[in-house]
């Protein structure tokens, strides 16, 4: 029995209607009950989807299980998983920001969390779909981000994280890399950059780190033809349910 049938039947049980989950290097080597080879911390590579999986019995494990790795963190040691198989669930979720569209057919694509972590801490975003994407820093006095994935996805929603809890979420049709230009140099009547660029720069001189993770909309959602930014239709019910402290809309 190969050395990684444990990640194998683990992925199968996973309940159907959850199409993503994220493990990280520790949970894997707990699920294994051995550890990862140094490769598998040291090169992205490792990680990968190949066509002819036989050869690489840690990737045939996922693949024979119906999941595909979606993105590696190595910063973070955290795999993202996400399955082949398109799922639909016999559940409704109305997309709160989208009057437009009436989505009260009961066959609606739905995305569930799988974690029993606290809705307010950044692993419930991480079990939810998003990735940590980048930080919050100083460069001398000045306030600056560094992106290391996603810069330039549009209609992205995203999240600001710190000790592990969620301040802040939002979407945006810009870049991503455009939308934390305004944070870093909010316009004078930009009352939300100018509060959460404050923010920022108190957390930072305290010491306290301030993750960037986002959302990326991986496939295209239609609704009688028309696409779905599920951005949009997520942020009001994620900030409904999570409150973050620094969405306190007025």
């Amino acid at each position: 029995m190969s050395k990684y049938e444990p990640l194998k039947r683990f992925l199968q049980e996973i309940q159907p209607t959850i199409g993503e989950k994220s493990l990280s290097l520790s949970d894997i080597e707990r699920i294994l009950g051995d550890k990862l080879p140094d490769s598998a911390y040291e090169h992205r590579a490792w990680w990968s989807n190949p066509s002819s999986p036989k050869d690489h019995p840690h990737a045939q494990s996922w693949l024979e299980a119906g999941w595909r790795v979606d993105s590696v963190d190595q910063l973070d040691k955290r795999v993202h998983f996400r399955r082949i198989r398109s799922f639909i669930a016999e559940k409704k979720m109305p997309l709160a920001s989208d009057a437009s569209l009436s989505l009260n057919s009961p066959k609606t694509i739905i995305i569930e969390s799988n974690t029993a972590q606290t809705t307010g801490s950044r692993q419930f975003l991480l079990e939810f779909g998003f990735e940590n994407v980048g930080e919050w820093l100083f460069e001398g006095s000045s306030l600056q981000f560094r992106l290391s994935q996603h810069s330039n996805e549009q209609n992205i929603l995203y999240a600001f994280v710190a000790q592990e809890e969620i301040k802040y979420i939002g979407k945006s049709n810009q870049t991503l890399a455009g939308r934390m230009n305004g944070y870093k140099n909010p316009g004078p009547t930009q009352s939300t950059n100018i509060n959460n660029n404050t923010r920022i720069k108190e957390l930072l001189h305290k010491g306290i780190a301030v993750q960037i993770l986002a959302f990326v909309q991986k496939e295209e959602m239609l609704y009688h033809g028309l696409p779905i930014n599920r951005a949009a239709g997520l942020e009001d019910n994620l900030i409904a349910r999570i409150r973050p402290p620094w969405n306190n809309r007025i």
